[in-house]
């Protein structure tokens, strides 16, 4: 168990701030929905992948405020059960961006399913096959869905798969009911008795939240052209805080039975890129 220190808790939001405060800068200058405006059937395609993106990334800045409110207040267990979604989020822009042809997959079908616009063929048994539809147009019956395992396999980034058999069992320990788990809501005074107010995991769950929202920033810059200064100031937000994450790692061992997982957490930090710029020296 990690015990908290209120300088180094401090640091850790002064940090997170830098995300929370550059995220919302983004979307303020960057953001827009352009299928809305721009009703443009011919370029339909890439309407949808900007505005998947950028909804994907407002989503992630939204939930990245509120897990930083909840760490304020010492919630440290339910940070990490939001964190799963802003989680989730980069694995969906990491697939988009690795497989723009996919969209349609993630866009028109779930909401052409959800409307009714597609129907999903019966089984002999008169079922609904909930991984298939039938497109209207042709009668043609298509693949429908595209689930966890599909976008850490079709992810930009290998290291990804290995890091998300650690982390996303982990934190979907916590997001589900699991006994695992009922450490965190013990009395640290006398394990004899649960408590709602154990706040020993904030230092776990800031460093944590760093590490995917560092991700999750970072990818903004390869589905939008964003200003030099910008970039610049996305330069140097990256390496401060790249370095202060490494630092929390060197200095607390949070999940022993990861193995290998600092090492792993290093090596993805140290690939931290804008399109056109080297960030890091190649480890």
């Amino acid at each position: 168990m990690i015990c908290n220190d209120e300088k180094l808790l401090s640091e850790c939001d002064d940090f997170f701030s830098l995300i929370t405060l550059n995220c919302q800068q983004f979307i303020q200058s960057y953001s827009i929905v352009e299928a809305s405006i721009h009703q443009d059937k011919e370029n339909y395609e890439y309407l949808c992948f900007n505005d998947f993106l950028h909804c994907c990334f407002t989503k992630s800045c939204k939930s990245l405020l509120a897990i930083q409110n909840l760490l304020l207040n010492k919630f440290p267990e339910d940070a990490l059960i939001v964190l799963r979604s802003v989680y989730e989020n980069y694995l969906h822009i990491s697939y988009v961006l690795a497989n723009p042809d996919k969209i349609d997959d993630l866009v028109k079908k779930i909401i052409g399913a959800k409307l009714g616009y597609f129907k999903h063929p019966l089984s002999k048994k008169g079922k609904p096959i909930k991984n298939k539809i039938i497109d209207p147009t042709t009668d043609e019956i298509l693949d429908f869905g595209i689930f966890i395992n599909d976008l850490v396999e079709g992810g930009k980034y290998e290291i990804d798969k290995q890091i998300h058999t650690i982390l996303y069992p982990f934190l979907c320990e916590l997001v589900h009911f699991n006994m695992i788990t009922a450490g965190n809501y013990r009395d640290p005074e006398n394990e004899w008795k649960f408590s709602y107010a154990n706040e020993n995991n904030c230092l776990q769950s800031y460093t944590t939240a760093l590490y995917i929202g560092i991700l999750i920033l970072t990818e903004f810059s390869y589905f939008e052209d964003i200003s030099p200064e910008d970039e610049e100031n996305l330069i140097l937000t990256i390496c401060e805080i790249v370095s202060f994450i490494i630092s929390l790692l060197e200095k607390f061992d949070y999940y022993k039975e990861w193995g290998d997982y600092k090492e792993l957490f290093k090596k993805r930090l140290f690939m931290l890129k804008l399109p056109d710029v080297e960030i890091f020296e190649t480890v």
